[in-house]
């Protein structure tokens, strides 16, 4: 627990690599047969960049990234500027590929660690998925642990208005309110 820390809050964690990958690739193989075929045929062929998979990929989005019909413009500028060196560098080529600097990655022994109290968040949709983000937080000893019900990924996004009440009854529950 670092000095002045009063509080921490991971919404959606990435909180070990192959276990979020296990969890959408959980996710991908309940896409419809013609989004799974689309998604492989193009990995096959490197050709992730083919408009044909861009639009596979965004129906595996729209259940598990964001479920706001359509997306907010803030969404949408976001991908629009987002560095993709950067993302790529970080993850890998895809989504359902991890061949970055994360890769490998896993944060799960430093859990029991956190001294600071904790709000642990995701969607009942999520990428980080409710299963595996509540045996997250259960590793943590203060944690709170809520799902949105009606989100995915963006909680903040899709109800915004129940995520920030949660993050304001979190923060006025430690010395950050």
């Amino acid at each position: 627990k670092p000095s002045g820390l009063a509080g921490v809050i991971l919404s959606s964690p990435l909180i070990k690599t192959d276990t979020w990958i296990a969890d959408n690739t959980a996710y991908r193989e309940a896409l419809p047969a013609d989004v799974r075929a689309t998604l492989d045929t193009h990995e096959a062929a490197g050709t992730t960049d083919d408009p044909a998979y861009l639009q596979a990929v965004d129906v595996f989005y729209r259940r598990h990234l964001c479920r706001t019909t359509p997306w907010p413009d803030y969404v949408e500028r976001t991908f629009e500027v987002m560095n993709v060196d950067c993302y790529a560098a970080m993850w890998g080529p895809n989504e359902f590929t991890c061949t970055g600097v994360l890769k490998g990655y896993d944060g799960s022994a430093q859990l029991p660690k956190i001294e600071a109290p904790v709000l642990v968040t995701c969607g009942a949709f999520d990428e980080a998925t409710p299963q595996s983000t509540k045996a997250f937080a259960a590793r943590i000893p203060n944690a709170d642990f809520q799902v949105f019900p009606a989100s995915s990924h963006m909680a903040f996004v899709e109800e915004r208005e129940a995520y920030m009440k949660c993050v304001r009854t979190f923060l006025h529950s430690t010395d950050c309110g």
